[in-house]
């Protein structure tokens, strides 16, 4: 998905996902994001704009640090922790929804970008 800077793809679609109900039966929904930085600001702000708990119904997962729990439903991270979380678990069967924020498709010739364009990141790749 692709949309202007300061249209919400980072932080409504993933709570559009659970007001959806993604999040029922007990799983959780996963952001990527590439820095650390992003993820606990994102978590951060999406947690007060659906007036949760941060690190109870939103949460987000860095390296040495998780603020996260069995509550969690949407769950903020680094591109690095959810290969750490395959590593455990390779089908990542906790999440129902995982978004792949500013992913880019990388083939055997490099860098594709979106839709095998020259270019790179930006979008959001959701795999359901």
């Amino acid at each position: 998905m692709e949309g202007e800077t300061g249209s919400g793809k980072t932080t409504q679609i993933p709570q559009f996902l659970v007001d959806a109900g993604y999040t029922r039966e007990g799983h959780c929904v996963a952001c990527t994001q590439p820095r650390r930085v992003a993820a606990m600001s994102i978590a951060k702000r999406v947690s007060e704009e659906m007036d949760v708990t941060m690190g109870e119904e939103v949460g987000y997962t860095i390296r040495f640090e998780d603020c996260s729990s069995q509550k969690t439903i949407l769950k903020f991270l680094t591109d690095g922790m959810l290969l750490r979380e395959a590593m455990f678990d390779p089908q990542l069967k906790k999440y129902k929804v995982i978004v792949l924020d500013e992913g880019e498709i990388v083939g055997e010739g490099g860098r594709e970008g979106r839709e095998g364009g020259e270019g790179g990141g930006g979008g959001e790749w959701i795999f359901d």
